[in-house]
């Protein structure tokens, strides 16, 4: 089976890395990136936790940044309990399932703090586990295993006919158009530019460009500096 890479950014709990490993081993995923883990992946007592997961853990890859770890994958869902300010697409991982292939990527923050502000502007859409109000916070592990369960449950498409660009791609052709408007000193005020700008990012996303596109967005940016410049 194929699907979906699960991305753990700094993990503090061993059990949890082991107990992520093992959920992802019961529904057919092997494809765990950590991403500046707090603890040992390699450790006692993840590997005990792991149990018929330990194939998975010891497979994983570490990343120094979350840039690194998504810079190959082509949709990103970020798991957040909290909306916040952000104007992008909030699904359940039964909304979200039909449309994780072997190009998506789901990540999950530390245990205590989960994901920054920053980190959740890079994801295409927020994923929400639906909880009570009473007790929201899932254990690292119990998440990973309902994400999981749902890709397996027969949700995951064979596959999609147009691809987008990885995620690399997306960052550096965003970033180029990020880099001309600043020269144009569009929407320069501090406080205006974060704000248009993330708004900028998000619809970017949304599009799901392709390399090809993306190369045609580029060229467009570069002819209309040369224009007005």
């Amino acid at each position: 089976m194929t699907g979906p890479s699960i991305v753990l950014v700094g993990t503090t709990l061993p059990e949890n890395l082991g107990a992520a490993a093992r959920a992802m081993a019961n529904f057919g995923l092997g494809d765990l990136r950590l991403v500046c883990p707090q603890c040992e992946p390699l450790g006692e007592r993840a590997i005990a936790t792991a149990t018929h997961g330990e194939p998975v853990l010891r497979a994983a890859r570490v990343f120094d940044s979350l840039d690194a770890a998504l810079a190959d994958r082509t949709r990103v869902w970020a798991t957040s309990a909290m909306h916040r300010e952000f104007r992008k697409p909030i699904q359940s991982p039964r909304q979200a399932a039909a449309q994780w292939d072997e190009g998506a990527a789901i990540v999950f923050g530390p245990e205590r703090s989960g994901l920054t502000y920053a980190e959740l502007t890079w994801a295409h859409a927020l994923l929400t586990i639906p909880t009570t109000e009473q007790a929201r916070a899932l254990n690292l592990g119990a998440a990973v295993a309902i994400v999981a369960w749902e890709w397996a449950a027969g949700a995951a498409p064979e596959g999609t006919s147009v691809q987008p660009a990885v995620m690399g791609e997306q960052r550096r052709v965003l970033g180029f158009l990020e880099e001309r408007l600043d020269e144009a000193g569009w929407a320069s005020e501090p406080g205006l530019r974060t704000r248009t700008f993330r708004s900028l990012r998000t619809a970017f996303l949304r599009a799901g460009l392709t390399s090809s596109e993306l190369t045609l967005v580029r060229s467009v940016i570069t002819a209309l500096g040369r224009k007005t410049g």
